[in-house]
């Protein structure tokens, strides 16, 4: 079977979509760190569609993203008394993060 000219040509662009697409996220430099506080951080398919349009975002900005995850029962004062160490380490991540979901 031989394609239509049309439809190689169709073909040929879509094909330069991606590689504009790649080429972009190929020569990003600069990151953005985002947290993601939610129960279920263990489970990271249960967040897809934010990871995915935390990706999408970051990709149209030209920035990396790097996802941070913390349990919302890290943040409590319980966990403080608890275990200090675990508690710190989520502020912390929260206090350094660029944006918090």
């Amino acid at each position: 079977l031989r394609l239509a000219d049309s439809a190689v040509r169709a073909q040929a662009e879509r094909l330069g979509d991606w590689r504009v697409l790649a080429d972009r996220v190929d020569v990003v430099t600069d990151e953005v760190v985002i947290v993601v506080v939610g129960r279920f951080t263990g489970l990271h398919d249960t967040y897809i569609s934010v990871t995915k349009a935390l990706k999408h975002a970051a990709m149209e900005a030209s920035l990396h993203l790097s996802i941070e995850w913390v349990d919302p029962a890290d943040l409590e004062p319980n966990t403080h008394v608890q275990d200090n160490r675990r508690y710190d380490t989520a502020w912390w991540r929260l206090k350094n993060a660029h944006g918090v979901v």
